[in-house]
């Protein structure tokens, strides 16, 4: 949630400067957070996308989960009464906004690659093959990859596109 509140911060300052809903671009984690951001505050939002974001179920690569235990023990240690954080049975409000369907109104694009390496790539799509873009590439290359880059730029043409049109968002 910490991450979360840092999240909205930005979209309403954002917002409240442009007087236009955010168009949301998260990587991995950062694709969790602006999926849960959606789910939470549609009116803020223009669009979302994601890259190598698994919003369907966490199944990484052995070396990554056992990372993530490391990082959880810590974290329950500093963290009293919050026991499940960092496990399927938290319940913060970041944490509901994934679970949470996802608002039909707000554009999506799920772009992911099959040669990930840190997440299943079955878990980073939509199950729509209008809004889930395939790639070539790794997760890290996800973030530098100009197939990528032109994927966004179609998206956010479109959006902004249909904003003008619906003269809601964008």
């Amino acid at each position: 949630d910490v991450i979360a509140d840092r999240l909205f911060v930005t979209i309403e300052s954002a917002r409240a400067a442009t007087g236009r809903a955010v168009h949301l671009i998260g990587h991995s984690l950062g694709g969790l957070l602006a999926r849960s951001a959606a789910t939470r505050r549609p009116d803020l939002i223009a669009s979302v996308t994601t890259l190598g974001a698994p919003f369907r179920g966490i199944r990484g690569h052995p070396l990554v989960l056992f990372a993530s235990d490391r990082v959880r023990d810590r974290l329950s240690r500093t963290r009293e009464g919050k026991p499940d954080c960092y496990t399927g049975y938290c319940a913060c409000p970041a944490v509901g906004g994934l679970t949470a369907p996802f608002p039909p109104s707000i554009p999506q694009m799920a772009v992911y690659t099959r040669s990930d390496g840190i997440v299943d790539w079955q878990y980073c799509i939509t199950g729509d093959a209008a809004t889930d873009f395939e790639v070539s590439g790794t997760h890290i290359g996800l973030v530098v990859n100009p197939a990528v880059y032109r994927l966004i730029a179609t998206h956010l043409a479109a959006a902004g596109r249909s904003a003008s049109s619906a003269g809601t968002r964008g």
